[in-house]
């Protein structure tokens, strides 16, 4: 096992990516430091009963800042909806998609990780396209999961080199967007206290040392596999998810809560998949411990989580997400079911009626949305009245009229996926 860095260095990383009030009075920053460091403890020692006591006094530090993101909300206008979109339409957008995907690939087998400024996440997003197009283009499904099976060789080939079962992260210096940002960071102070050889291998950041942010290529890179696996069969690939969700399963619980949640995705859908139960409960257990605790649960922001990062709207549609992937799989009578509607309800109600003003995200709330929309009606019908309708047609018509001016303004993944849904509904009716 590689040694951990010293405690100091652990509690910087955790600071700079979790909480950043930078308006708060001195005291209180000094007390938000102190019930960090308490939180971490809890987490790690799945402590349930002291974690929520710990957020409870976060938020109270916090006070009228619990809730309110980092960065502001600049929420984009909601076009009016030019005519309903067709299966002609449908139809005439996979060649571009496809064309799209092909012009811009840029994983080769052979590419050296250190000169990588892509994540496994980009990959992952091909995938779950390609599949989702694979259901609706039947015309071209094969070279659609042909397209997807080349893409999870660049995802099996890290998996390998990394070594340790998890799909890692470029070890690449000085990368450029922010997720490069934050492990540059990150390698900068394991170099100053003399531990930057131990967190990589063959060019792949491989350990965190308990930082939490190699959960988030992790779970999406392991979520597209199995969707994949799905499609396929083909048990290289599930054989390769079941290695990833191992690894996440031994991770520690941090104090970033949108990273614990893709752990939870994870672990949720190798539960469904495979129907083994170790998955189901550890990805039950880390939810209520770890993504549940930080949601605000009264005040005037309720149903957001509490921290400014995780209030920020990507991430709280991204938790929204892995809290339906796991409720979609436990059974009707498990007492903590409750409890897991109450937050998706109460996380749809927080945000969605924010569509009224405009496009507060895209992808990762056309995600959860569709998800949502999905669910077995019973399910659906227990969340109530959340706005989801709502908010999925302000997200269908920025999609739909960005589409049409050749502008497109959502990920390949995300609008294949609501390509497949309109398929899937038309047909319903």
């Amino acid at each position: 096992m590689a040694p951990k860095l010293p405690n100091y260095l652990r509690l910087l990383a955790l600071l700079a990516i979790w909480f950043a009030p930078s308006n708060l009075p001195a005291q209180d920053s000094v007390t938000l430091k102190s019930l960090q460091t308490e939180a971490r403890d809890a987490l790690q020692q799945r402590d349930r009963e002291r974690i929520a006591e710990v957020t409870e006094k976060l938020r109270r530090v916090l006070a009228e800042k619990a809730g309110v993101p980092e960065v502001p909300d600049e929420p984009r206008p909601v076009p009016e909806l030019s005519r309903p979109w067709t299966a002609t339409e449908t139809r005439a957008a996979w060649p571009t998609i496809r064309t799209y995907i092909q012009r811009n690939k840029w994983w080769r087998l052979d590419l050296e990780p250190t000169q990588c400024n892509h994540a496994l996440r980009e990959v992952a997003t091909v995938i779950e396209a390609c599949v989702a197009a694979a259901e609706v283009d039947q015309d071209h499904a094969s070279d659609w999961i042909d397209m997807a099976l080349e893409a999870s060789e660049f995802i099996l080939l890290a998996q390998k080199q990394a070594d340790l079962g998890l799909y890692p992260f470029p070890a690449i210096r000085n990368g450029k967007g922010r997720p490069f940002e934050v492990a540059e960071s990150f390698m900068r102070r394991a170099e100053r206290a003399g531990q930057l050889e131990t967190i990589i291998k063959n060019g792949w950041l491989v350990n965190d040392m308990g930082d939490g942010g190699l959960q988030f290529d992790n779970g999406e890179a392991g979520v597209a596999l199995l969707h994949l696996y799905e499609k396929t069969q083909q048990p290289q690939l599930l054989e390769s998810v079941l290695l990833s969700a191992e690894w996440a399963s031994q991770q520690p619980m941090v104090v970033n809560w949108n990273y614990n949640s893709f752990t939870v995705y994870l672990l949720a859908e190798t539960y469904r998949v495979t129907g083994k139960e170790e998955y189901r409960n550890e990805a039950k257990t880390r939810a209520l411990i770890s993504v549940l605790p930080g949601q605000l649960k009264n005040g005037p922001h309720i149903g957001r989580w509490l921290d400014p990062h995780n209030a920020r709207p990507a991430y709280h549609y991204i938790m929204i997400r892995a809290l339906l992937a796991l409720v979609a799989v436990l059974p009707e009578n498990d007492p903590d079911r409750p409890a897991m509607i109450e937050s998706i309800r109460l996380a749809f109600k927080a945000r969605n009626v924010d569509f009224k003003k405009g496009i507060i995200n895209g992808d990762s709330a056309l995600e959860a949305l569709l998800r949502a929309q999905r669910l077995p009606p019973a399910i659906l019908a227990e969340l109530g009245d959340c706005q989801i309708d709502m908010a999925l047609n302000s997200l269908e018509a920025y999609g739909i009229e960005r589409w049409r001016a050749g502008q497109p303004a959502l990920g390949a993944s995300a609008w294949c996926d609501w390509l497949s849904y309109q398929q899937s509904k038309h047909a319903r009716k």
